[in-house]
């Protein structure tokens, strides 16, 4: 597990595609319900974002993360993550400013009650080179 970063993702974290999809998910993988309000987890990652992608990724008004949120704070719930392994999509388009990349890490949940358990945290994104020359997490990436 790795320490969480702290404030948004400095320039040289968002100059390449792979390293931009590291820095959004290493902010938005961890998470506790003790010291956090739903939704901090992903306000974290929103500078990693696309104006597009936070608009769909944003929790507010979504009734399933809230309701996971509200679990999750019952149990009294935190999450620490392993660093992000992110890879370029070998098989999907890409040209200069868009590729796909697949970002990943591991989450261990830990309850108030001391139990624990792993779950896998994934996903598959477009990635866009923005007019300033840095890369910012888009949509999910669909296709097979």
């Amino acid at each position: 597990m790795v320490a969480a970063p702290q404030g948004p993702p400095a320039l040289q974290e968002l100059a390449g595609p792979e390293s931009a999809a590291r820095a959004w998910l290493a902010r938005w993988c961890p998470f506790t319900t003790t010291g956090e309000r739903f939704g901090d987890a992903e306000r974290r990652a929103r500078p990693a974002m696309t104006a597009e992608a936070w608009s769909l990724f944003d929790p507010a008004g979504d009734d399933r993360a809230a309701r996971s949120w509200e679990q999750a704070t019952a149990a009294r719930e935190s999450g620490n993550c392993s660093a992000p392994v992110a890879q370029i999509v070998p098989s999907a388009p890409r040209t200069s400013e868009r590729v796909v990349v697949r970002v990943t890490s591991h989450r261990v949940v830990t309850t108030a009650a001391g139990t624990r358990y792993v779950e896998s945290v994934s996903s598959t994104r477009v990635m866009l080179r923005q007019g300033d020359g840095t890369w910012r997490v888009d949509l999910a990436a669909v296709g097979g």
